[in-house]
């Protein structure tokens, strides 16, 4: 698996690293960061628990490789950290671009078909699509709510009018957990 990966990686990290651009260079230390691993000689790093062990064994990396150029761009064009797009997706879908919620929400980032519509999104299950969609919303919510992560991210979950009735993340245990989540990730996908 290692081999596909590197054959993977390698030719696109060097076309972008000779046109001056080089956005993989810290892929290897995000990936380690992510799995709690040093490096591949000194190994784990630390004792992650059960449930960490468990939510990050539920990432397909090649699901999560395909689509970071996407997230790169509509990071860029959102001015959004790229990691926080991450997080945002990896809690809505684990990188999977067919995903379907019981409450009708599609693809990478679980957009409601009205939302989807409204950011101008055609085919909710185009990654392309979705992530720009998404990213497009997470960046007018975090506008919206004056920078603030966490309003920002309940307001993508429960909708921004639930956090403008109850002037901040809303009781709801669903929201709550889905804020203190998406941290959790941003953080690792931070390598924080």
């Amino acid at each position: 698996m290692m081999t596909v990966f590197l054959c993977l990686i390698v030719p696109i990290g060097l076309k972008n690293l000779s046109q001056g651009d080089f956005p993989w260079m810290h892929l290897w230390a995000r990936i380690y960061s992510v799995l709690g691993i040093d490096s591949l000689s000194t190994g784990l790093n630390y004792s992650p628990n059960q449930a960490e062990l468990q939510e990050w064994s539920k990432l397909d990396l090649s699901s999560y490789l395909k689509h970071q150029e996407i997230i790169l761009t509509a990071a860029y064009v959102n001015e959004l950290d790229p990691d926080l797009l991450r997080a945002v997706i990896f809690l809505e879908s684990r990188f999977e671009e067919d995903t379907l919620s019981p409450r009708g929400a599609v693809g990478l980032m679980q957009l409601m078909p009205r939302t989807a519509q409204e950011l101008g999104v055609i085919d909710p299950l185009n990654p392309i699509q979705n992530i720009a969609g998404g990213a497009k919303y997470l960046a007018y919510l975090m506008k919206r709510f004056d920078g603030d992560t966490n309003l920002a991210l309940a307001a993508y979950n429960a909708g921004p009018g639930a956090v403008k009735k109850y002037g901040g993340i809303p009781p709801y245990r669903e929201t709550q957990a889905y804020v203190r989540k998406v941290l959790q990730a941003y953080k690792k996908f931070r390598g924080v």
